[in-house]
């Protein structure tokens, strides 16, 4: 039985399937468990183990002697049990006890998880789970590889790229497009000359800005033949105004 010298009445075992359960004391090499309070004061603690028998039920007993007597004139006594690092169950005894006698409190079953998210916690019974043994070494390899995995189970990990795709500018329209024959009728050699380079080269930016991409017999195409116009005073000039 489990006894902290701190509290000699009270005492703590395990009951499996109806028979009290054998203990063991920890290794000499094993480093003891140190719990800490609220305070930061060390929690008395005493570790013993026990032999699990697969599929058998167990509770756990805590026996409190008729001389115990509760600290700071207290008048409860509360037992916790937790397995696996999980609360499980408490239970209460109101002390001190009549004389010449003594009590138990006996916590056989406690909360278990639900199977199903959003299930109620279900109390059930203490049961031994089974125990499985890693003997095959491609079970071992299998068993490191799931455990690494498991490190990572529950993250979403999401990559997203944002760039910005700049769009080609379309060239500003020549101010030489909207000119009329009448109009050119007004300009002298010399302009008529400048705006017809001018429309030629808009143009040439136009065409550039315009095809993605030219097939090999457009690159042989005869360039294109410009429509001419006679003016009033007999000279000729290019028609601007066709496209």
């Amino acid at each position: 039985m489990a006894v902290l010298d701190e509290v000699p009445l009270v005492t703590a075992r395990v009951r499996v399937a109806g028979e009290l359960a054998t203990e063991y004391d920890p290794l000499d090499d094993q480093e003891p468990v140190i719990n800490l309070d609220k305070k930061g004061n060390k929690i008395p603690t005493r570790n013993c183990y026990i032999e699990s028998k697969s599929g058998a039920e167990f509770a756990i007993e805590i026996t409190v002697s008729d001389k115990y007597q509760p600290p700071n004139s207290h008048d409860t006594l509360i037992a916790q049990v937790y397995i696996d690092g999980k609360w499980m169950r408490g239970k209460l005894m109101h002390v001190p006890l009549s004389r010449s006698r003594e009590d138990t409190i006996i916590i056989s079953s406690g909360k278990t998880s639900p199977e199903k998210k959003g299930e109620k916690p279900m109390i059930g019974k203490f049961v031994f789970a089974p125990i499985n043994k890693i003997s095959d070494p491609m079970s071992a390899d299998k068993f490191n590889e799931d455990l690494e995995r498991a490190e990572t189970l529950g993250t979403i990990q999401s990559l997203q790229h944002e760039m910005i795709i700049p769009r080609t500018t379309s060239p500003e329209p020549s101010a030489t497009t909207s000119i009329d024959a009448n109009a050119l009728s007004l300009l002298s050699e010399s302009d008529i000359r400048r705006l017809a380079l001018e429309r030629l080269r808009d143009t040439q930016i136009k065409n550039e800005f315009s095809h993605v991409k030219r097939e090999a017999e457009e690159a042989s195409q005869s360039p294109r033949r410009w429509k001419f116009v006679k003016l009033n005073d007999g000279k000729e000039a290019v028609d601007l105004t066709d496209d």
